[in-house]
């Protein structure tokens, strides 16, 4: 059977096509898999364990049957885009990208909240003293991507998309140097948001004699409940260029290019099946 992590890493594949952002970033960004992997951030009894092992086997039949098919079927879609060089379907698939994260976490925040309530005092101080433990380590990492400047960063970008591609132009590396000088700093306000989001988890979980089961809610499925207003500004301006990015590229991109990409695509959609069909 699939683990939850390589389910995981299938979203991240699809979720590389449609955003532009790393699977690092993803990961560490994505504070609500805690659930997958809530085994790492508190010791848990036997009784929970054997809670948490049989929710965490009835989501994994969800996601084959529910979600991998329809990744399977927005791969399909991006196939025919790439194919025919559609840059206004792009446009429209590409928007699609947050429901992804959306559909999940929808299905997900009802069995996290019902397995919160089962964890002690200390339990519920151990989760919140790991995520800022982890959450300090990715804020560290971050800042030296800042330190290491916009080259490192082009240089990422450009394997990233090579290695869906193949080689770049000179003409496409000098415009992709383009996007990436235009992209905005949105680290600083990132780290900040994921305080907030720690900070008000912390409050949800440890403040009253019971968990404020409407708050933690929110803090899952909502991105703005702990985004400031002007990070959301610059995450909507992100998305712009990075869909302004993919739009070039699709219109750009050499027959070899194209033919590698459809390969790529092929061989996720593969898995993808492939694990939708295992039981």
């Amino acid at each position: 059977m699939p683990t939850s992590l390589e389910k995981s890493l299938i979203i991240i594949m699809f979720t590389l096509f449609l955003t532009g952002c790393s699977a690092k970033l993803v990961y560490n960004y994505a504070d609500w898999l805690i659930f997958w992997k809530i085994g790492d951030y508190v010791e848990l009894n036997s009784e929970q364990k054997k809670v948490l092992e049989n929710k965490v086997e009835e989501l994994q039949n969800w996601h084959r049957t529910e979600e991998l098919p329809y990744y399977s079927a927005l791969l399909k879609q991006l196939r025919n885009i790439v194919e025919n060089r559609d840059e206004k379907e792009l446009a429209a698939l590409f928007l699609q990208g947050p429901m992804i994260w959306q559909r999940s976490i929808t299905k997900l925040s009802p069995e996290i909240i019902e397995f919160l309530t089962l964890l002690s005092t200390s339990q519920k101080q151990e989760i919140i003293t790991n995520i800022g433990s982890i959450q300090q380590e990715t804020n560290e990492k971050w800042l030296k991507e800042i330190e290491d400047g916009n080259q490192q960063r082009i240089e990422d970008a450009e394997q990233r998309i090579e290695d869906y591609l193949g080689k770049l132009t000179k003409k496409q590396k000098e415009t992709l140097v383009i996007y990436e000088q235009q992209r905005p700093n949105i680290i600083p306000l990132r780290i900040e948001g994921r305080k907030r989001w720690l900070t008000l988890f912390s409050k949800a979980i440890l403040q009253g004699p019971e968990i404020d089961k409407t708050l933690v809610e929110k803090l899952l499925t909502d991105l703005s409940s702990h985004r400031s207003i002007k990070q959301q500004a610059l995450t909507e301006q992100i998305t712009q260029l990075n869909l302004s990015k993919f739009r070039y590229l699709l219109k750009s991109m050499t027959d070899k290019q194209q033919t590698k990409l459809l390969k790529k695509i092929d061989e996720i959609t593969k898995d993808i099946d492939q694990l939708s069909k295992q039981i």
